[in-house]
């Protein structure tokens, strides 16, 4: 959308400008000519604007502050270094310095600015401000130096135009923590809610063809068989328009996917995408660009998503229709089964809609279900976040990975789950694992990650729990009494933590102070039943110690507003 609009900028004239110092002249633009006049008034810098804007014209003939999603908005500033004005260039990835040589009005009413350049052959330069004594809003200014000839505003008018940010999908493949819509609630009941890969209103991935027939009254049931594949199918006319389809596989009957179609469907995904939605709402919605195919192809293929760039999408089919008529030459160019990008102009002059929507339910490990959820902590099952800052992203650390180590002879086949365990106060625990192949090679490994919050830094378990009522508990701890027996240690010569966890460590058991999570509040007394996690490679096992500890804080006991148990893991089961 961004390329389309910057190539519909009004292409300006270019005022040539050339210093002759002999003579102390300028150049200014009159009806599209160049005429010399004399510079006739000097100006104090110091009453100049500093700051001037980069002014885009759109095609509607509207003007915006545009800010790129791969650099800084372009600018210029005016700025005292010490007894020196300087001129800066900004907006790319570097600050080009000018000092200021002169400041000068000129008969025709333009600024002129004379710039200090590091060029032999051209040692000055003129920054012209076009009409500077004019009322006005924006300024045509001329850059000889660089040879740009643009709009701008200055900071006494720069409230007077709305910035229109890009969006980072168009920089970067993925970007959720910029998404504006994250944890945006739509307007949608639980019926009518489309999770993908998890369910459809009431239909959920574990549906049975014989639970249809009490999710639904019989004359809103209608069986048949899809015939180029003699897929069973079962037809839900739910009235108003809202029609789903749903594509059992073979035996055991499961749902493969459901089809939702119908005008005036009221399906919508928690992110607002539903029949109807414009390939831009639809960009804007789920914080992505995607490819689609072309038109006049196979019927059933004709416009459906080829490729987000969003991972998190597969479980999630769109099929998009035309609503406007192109002329022939260029709806040549959307034809075929070449990828086309949702960016791409003519999808928006074709007003594309959503026609149909797909979703599947055949992938157990589709992602994107919410967990846990309050006022400032938001856990998926396999990313969070705090205040709406990323606290990790097991989606976007296999894209990495994926980026940095794939190569023809090594393909990434990788995972990275994450669980939580428990959250007290602000203390969140949970379990990391990852798995698979890398580097023509297998990995695995797990820990057990416990942080503040409100720091995002790891803390220790004497950070939230009393070091005496730790030490008390892991000598009285029988797998740490028989261990100490076998290997003929006297438990009271490890006198504290340190020596506890180097014992642990020594018997090849990879913990931390950190890989602790807690199980529950025990009733009648302030204390906490915690689980010490560790791993052991050879053989590959789990070590947990249970240990009953007292709190830090004693002031506020009763936030554990969850623990170990309540969300399945590869510690410990779901209760």
């Amino acid at each position: 959308m961004i390329r389309r609009i910057c190539l519909s900028l009004i292409i300006l004239s270019l005022l040539v400008a050339c210093k002759e110092t002999s003579e102390n002249k300028s150049i200014e633009k009159e009806s599209g000519k160049s005429t010399e006049t004399e510079i006739i008034t000097d100006i104090d810098i110091s009453d100049i604007p500093k700051k001037w804007t980069n002014v885009t014209e759109f095609e509607n003939g509207a003007y915006f502050i545009f800010e790129p999603c791969d650099r800084e908005i372009f600018g210029y500033s005016i700025k005292k270094n010490a007894e020196q004005w300087v001129f800066n260039s900004e907006g790319s990835h570097d600050i080009t310095t000018y000092p200021i040589i002169s400041a000068k009005i000129n008969n025709a009413g333009a600024l002129v600015i004379t710039l200090k350049t590091e060029e032999k052959e051209n040692p000055e330069t003129d920054l012209v401000i076009v009409e500077y004594l004019k009322d006005r809003t924006k300024f045509n200014i001329e850059f000889l130096y660089e040879d740009s000839y643009e709009l701008y505003t200055n900071e006494l008018h720069l409230n007077k135009y709305e910035k229109l940010i890009q969006p980072c999908y168009e920089c970067e493949k993925y970007c959720p923590e910029e998404n504006p819509n994250f944890l945006k609630k739509i307007d949608v009941s639980e019926d009518r809610l489309i999770n993908p890969g998890k369910n459809v209103g009431i239909l959920k991935h574990n549906t049975v063809p014989t639970d249809i027939s009490n999710l639904f009254r019989e004359n809103q049931i209608i069986e048949h068989t899809n015939p180029p594949f003699n897929q069973e199918v079962t037809h839900i006319r739910l009235g108003d328009g809202n029609d789903i389809y749903i594509h059992w596989t073979e035996k055991p009957y499961q749902i493969s996917y459901v089809r939702i179609a119908g005008g005036n469907s009221t399906f919508k995904t928690k992110e607002g995408v539903r029949i109807g939605s414009t390939i831009e709402e639809v960009e804007k919605m789920l914080w992505t660009q995607f490819q689609i195919r072309g038109f006049e192809i196979d019927r059933d293929l004709a416009g459906t998503v080829f490729k987000y760039n969003n991972p998190e999408y597969t479980q999630f089919q769109l099929k998009f229709k035309p609503t406007n008529q192109l002329p022939i030459e260029q709806f040549e160019q959307i034809m075929g089964d070449k990828p086309i990008p949702s960016s791409h102009y003519l999808l928006k002059e074709a007003g594309l809609i959503v026609e149909e929507i797909l979703v599947l339910f055949n992938n157990k490990a589709a992602t994107g279900e919410e967990l846990y959820s309050d006022s400032e902590l938001t856990i998926f099952d396999n990313k969070a976040y705090y205040k709406k800052q990323e606290l990790y992203n097991g989606t976007k650390q296999l894209l990495e990975l994926i980026e940095n180590e794939e190569t023809p002879e090594c393909p990434v086949s990788y995972t990275f789950l994450y669980h939580p365990l428990s959250l007290l106060g602000h203390y969140y625990s949970y379990e990391k694992s990852e798995y698979g192949s890398i580097a023509c090679g297998n990995s695995m490994q797990s820990e057990i990650n416990t942080i503040n919050l409100v720091t995002k830094e790891k803390v220790e378990i004497q950070d939230v729990f009393t070091e005496t009522s730790i030490l008390k508990a892991l000598k009285k701890d029988s797998w740490i009494i028989n261990k100490a027996n076998e290997f003929s240690i006297d438990v009271n010569s490890l006198n504290n933590l340190d020596d506890i966890f180097s014992f642990i460590e020594s018997l090849g058991v990879s913990t931390d102070k950190s890989s602790f999570a807690v199980l529950q509040k025990e009733s009648n007394t302030s204390k906490f039943m915690v689980r010490l996690i560790g791993y052991r490679q050879n053989p590959i096992d789990k070590v947990i110690l249970g240990l009953v500890l007292d709190k830090q804080d004693t002031k506020d006991t009763q936030n554990l507003r969850f623990g170990i148990g309540q969300f399945g893991n590869g510690v410990f089961p779901k209760n």
